[in-house]
């Protein structure tokens, strides 16, 4: 009885020991230069090796938007958040995904995976997104400064006592100088921290005309214009997360006039932002149609006194023709009556 039970046990633990190493064996990681230059354009590499065909990976890019921005590559969204989709190319077990980023500002910029999994040509998940990286762009302008400055040494001496002087002179100003420096610092590093990671919609289009304005994930309200030949109207989006659920309101065919539509982004403790938007439906040009019916109007009146006469005519033709009968009878017969009298009278 006994040896049963520790061979069932020991088949578990190396199923899950097992298990954990397959996990294990899928790793993901970003490769991007150490430092670059402002206003240089440079890559961030996603890389992923497994020990298993991979299906194709999706995830989260966060970065600080103030010191760089995407410019290209597989992934959509912008302003500090990116979904990145990608598949292996040049081997089954690799992906090699290759993003490009513009450096807009000196500082230490952070880059992070996150919300996103790693999935094998099954659908089961390999591993989750978890790789960072840090790129450090230098501003060249700010640097060369301090060289041109350098040979007026006399200047900055004597220039410096004047203001210790007025930092003695002053020194509330003198304190709420520096505190206001640390406090901008601190607000830069909370929002780099608070890139938004979930919750929110990295695409939206609509296939019956343009957003107005044009689409941004911190965008709730949006209005698209349309002719009024357009019936329907259908939405592509992506969720920030891969654990996001988009619900889109279905409001059937497009009426003239206002057609609201909402997308409701939820995640996963329930947090929800819902998008807006009013589709406007022309109404039909019935210009047109006015103006062929008053044409047609016009039109028919001419033919039906045309017909009036031509049947008109003829009748009264006939009529003329009856009374001059009529009336030469009538004088040939007093004229009959008038000789029988005098004929009488002889």
């Amino acid at each position: 009885m006994n040896r049963p039970f520790i061979s069932v046990c020991a088949g578990m633990i190396m199923a899950a020991v097992c298990s954990v190493t397959a996990f294990a064996d899928t790793t993901d990681k970003l490769v991007v230069q150490d430092k670059v230059s402002e206003g240089e354009t440079f890559t961030v590499t996603v890389e992923v090796d497994s020990d298993t065909n991979i299906g194709y990976m999706q995830s989260s890019l966060e970065y600080d938007d103030s010191i760089i921005q995407f410019v290209d590559g597989e992934a959509i969204g912008g302003g500090g958040l990116i979904t990145v989709q990608t598949y292996p190319t040049s081997s089954p077990d690799k992906i090699n995904c290759v993003l490009t980023f513009k450096a807009v500002a000196s500082g230490q910029a952070d880059i992070r995976l996150t919300n996103g999994y790693v999935f094998s040509a099954d659908g089961v998940v390999l591993c989750e997104s978890s790789a960072s990286a840090s790129v450090q762009v230098e501003g060249g302008a700010q640097e060369t400064q301090p060289v041109t400055s350098a040979p007026d040494e006399t200047t900055v001496e004597t220039s410096a006592p004047p203001e210790s002087s007025s930092k003695q002179d002053n020194g509330e100003s003198s304190k709420t100088e520096p505190e206001s420096k640390a406090e901008t610092a601190a607000t830069v590093q909370t929002t780099a921290a608070e890139v938004i990671n979930q919750g929110y919609l990295t695409e939206l289009s609509c296939s019956a005309g343009k957003l107005v304005p044009d689409f941004s994930y911190d965008i709730y309200e949006y209005t698209v214009y349309v002719e009024n030949s357009t019936e329907t109207a259908e939405f592509k989006t992506t969720a920030a997360a891969f654990s996001d659920t988009v619900e889109i309101s279905d409001g059937g065919a497009l009426q003239v006039g206002d057609n609201i539509r909402t997308i409701t982004v939820t995640t996963e403790d329930e947090r929800q932002r819902v998008y807006t938007i009013n589709i406007i439906r022309a109404e039909a040009d019935d210009s047109s149609a006015e103006s062929s019916n008053s044409k047609a109007e016009t039109e028919s009146k001419p033919v039906s006194r045309d017909k009036y006469k031509e049947f008109l005519n003829p009748a009264l033709a006939i009529v003329l023709v009856t009374l001059l009968v009529a009336f030469a009878i009538v004088l040939m017969w007093i004229r009959s009556l008038n000789s029988k009298k005098k004929k009488k009278r002889r």
